[in-house]
């Protein structure tokens, strides 16, 4: 009637050639799809660094114009500000540096996370002294009109 039967041995090639083809196939796509995931993952972590650095920037000029204001208005006023900014973004510590010169000061954020875009911010006041503190330790201080940062509050 019709067509020859297969051989008992032949007709068992088949099952496992299709369980092999399915397990190749199976292992290209997670394969690709893990190597997509990754680069996206990556991305968003440089995002999201960038967006905690500016927050903590923006931050730091307000304060530094907040201290630079009630040194104009008091006479010779002596106080400490202590920020509750994270210690580490992204796993990482970070370095907050403040330079100062005759035409404004400038904030910035040193890190080995999210470096393509840390923010940079300037503010028109002179009455800042140049220097740093590390995301451990922030302290801003308002000494006899002058501002100071870090470790310098110290002395």
């Amino acid at each position: 009637m019709g067509g020859k039967r297969p051989k008992k041995d032949e007709r068992a090639v088949s099952i496992p050639l299709t369980h092999a083809l399915t397990f190749g196939i199976t292992a290209v796509l997670v394969t690709a799809l893990l190597a997509s995931a990754g680069g996206f993952l990556e991305s968003q972590e440089d995002r999201v660094a960038s967006e905690h650095f500016g927050d903590i920037n923006s931050d730091v000029v307000s304060q530094l114009e907040s201290l630079d204001r009630i040194g104009q208005q008091s006479n010779e006023p002596n106080m400490t500000v202590t920020p509750g900014y994270p210690d580490r973004v992204l796993g990482d510590t970070y370095t907050v540096i403040i330079e100062a010169d005759e035409e404004g000061t400038s904030v910035q954020i040193e890190s080995s996370v999210g470096q393509d875009r840390l923010p940079q911010q300037t503010l028109n006041t002179t009455a800042v002294e140049s220097g740093e503190f590390e995301s451990t330790d922030p302290r801003l201080c308002l000494v006899k009109g002058d501002i100071k940062v870090g470790d310098s509050c110290d002395g």
